[in-house]
């Protein structure tokens, strides 16, 4: 399996790739800025885009989604629970002093236990709202498997809980109830900053010691 990122934009968003192989199908997951260096990535691979999957619809995790679409033909995914958030991505981009063009649809929806096979790979979405109301963690299934995360969880830290929609209660929750309930071996891949694993937040993220298990 190949996983690769890049560092997009000013909010030092994750933008990750993955297919099975080089010259695959693969997906680009949280297209947050740069678009030439997401399709420059893809093509150091040789890899053609079939799908577009956003963890949330914040501006750093979707603005190049359009730019993104348009080079690949490929179509985006997102929660509809987040949709306001993609309808108004003019007035978030307003909100930092910048411009940002609305994002016209369709849009695929992501929910609960949808399967986005690519390949022989299979990402499994599970929801996980607090940070939004419709962020999503991806799973892709493995032995033991890759977790990207979004800003859901983070090495060392949880996702935001102080804009539009989110709820620090309903993060804790779902970060209780379906992360920390799967296996710690597995590899998180977060929306900002370093890889982890589940085991190592368990143990050591300061956010989590109230409902480890």
């Amino acid at each position: 399996m190949i996983i690769d990122s890049i560092v997009a934009g000013a909010f030092h968003s994750n933008c990750y790739l993955i297919a099975e192989h080089e010259g695959d199908e693969g997906i680009i997951i949280d297209p947050g800025d740069d678009g030439d260096a997401i399709l420059q990535m893809a093509a150091r691979h040789r890899t053609r885009i079939i799908g577009i999957l956003m963890t949330h619809g914040h501006i750093d995790h979707i603005a190049a989604a359009d730019a993104v679409r348009k080079a690949t033909g490929a179509p985006l995914y997102l929660s509809p629970a987040d949709q306001p958030l993609f309808e108004n991505l003019p007035l978030q981009a307003s909100a930092f002093g910048s411009q940002a063009d609305k994002i016209p649809g369709p849009i695929e929806p992501l929910s609960d236990g949808r399967n986005i096979v690519c390949g022989q790979l299979n990402l499994r979405i599970i929801e996980t709202p607090g940070h939004s109301p419709g962020s999503v963690c991806i799973f892709v299934d493995g032995s033991p498997g890759v977790l990207f995360s979004g800003d859901t969880l983070f090495a060392g830290g949880i996702g935001r809980t102080d804009l539009w929609g989110g709820s620090y209660r309903q993060l804790l929750e779902m970060i209780r109830t379906k992360v920390l309930s799967m296996d710690d071996r597995i590899r998180v891949l977060p929306g900002h900053g370093e890889a982890t694993t589940i085991g190592d937040e368990r143990m050591n993220n300061p956010f989590l010691q109230d409902i480890r298990r």
